[in-house]
């Protein structure tokens, strides 16, 4: 465990590995993602803004949720956020399949010229004696 400060509230804390946020600030996350839950099921339909106002969650907070896959489209769902990179509406992550399957294929791309630089480097790198 190590020491942290929580990103939300500045308070300092014994961090599991990959928690940012003390566990005041994460119990009251939990509570709000229970309401925006809650209020998602009576009211199906509901956009972002309109759950925001019902719950009085922020608006980042209920995108947070849904980017982390945490809120799950279901049929009827208004609850979307923009793909980093292109600005498509999404149901959840970060990024639409379009733009997923592009940056896998640009890293995959990377990852071939570096094994291919590396092996010319290796034929280019032998050393000789002279006799």
């Amino acid at each position: 465990m190590d020491l942290k400060k929580c990103t939300n509230c500045g308070q300092i804390f014994a961090a599991a590995k990959g928690q940012k946020i003390c566990p005041d600030c994460l119990a009251e996350e939990e509570a709000k993602f229970e309401r925006v839950k809650d209020y998602l099921w009576d009211h199906p339909g509901a956009t972002i803004p309109q759950v925001s106002e019902a719950t009085d969650v922020g608006e980042a907070i209920i995108k947070k949720f849904v980017r982390e896959g945490r809120l799950v489209e279901v049929q009827g769902s208004n609850i979307k956020v923009e793909c980093q990179k292109c600005g498509k509406p999404i149901s959840q992550g970060k990024f639409c399949s379009e733009c997923s399957n592009e940056l896998a294929n640009d890293i995959q791309k990377s990852k071939s010229k570096k094994k291919k630089n590396k092996s010319k480097r290796n034929k280019q790198e032998k050393m000789f004696t002279r006799d």
